[in-house]
């Protein structure tokens, strides 16, 4: 596994990674989670990603995940496209790994649905 280090050079979409983020309700505030990187800005220094729950799908665009083991994380997970921020690529903590085929191409068409 790479290190923390060489791994925050090389963040790409798809990648899982445990980070501080907001809550929904109050943005100061936060818990560090498994978030699911979309996209690394051209300067790479921040990142789009999408927050990763155990808890069971709360919205209509929340996305159980059906291959959460081959990541590999825990527990059965859930992508909630709907929670997605820009964050430092700094406040990522810990590599966890890649996001199937399968669940990022569901987190996709949610977003389509989202911005259609």
């Amino acid at each position: 596994m790479l290190s923390t280090d060489i791994a925050l050079q090389l963040i790409s979409p798809k990648q899982v990674w445990y980070a501080w983020f907001p809550f929904a309700e109050d943005r100061t505030q936060g818990k560090d989670r498994p978030v699911l990187i979309l996209d690394v800005d051209d300067d790479n220094v921040h990142v789009w990603a999408t927050k990763i729950t155990k808890s069971r799908p709360y919205d209509e665009h929340d996305v159980e995940l059906d291959e959460w083991a081959d990541i590999p994380l825990d527990f059965p997970s859930t992508a909630s496209p709907i929670n997605t921020v820009i964050i430092p690529k700094t406040q990522l903590r810990r590599y966890a790994g890649v996001i199937t085929d399968h669940d990022w191409e569901r987190i996709m068409e949610e977003f389509r649905k989202m911005n259609s």
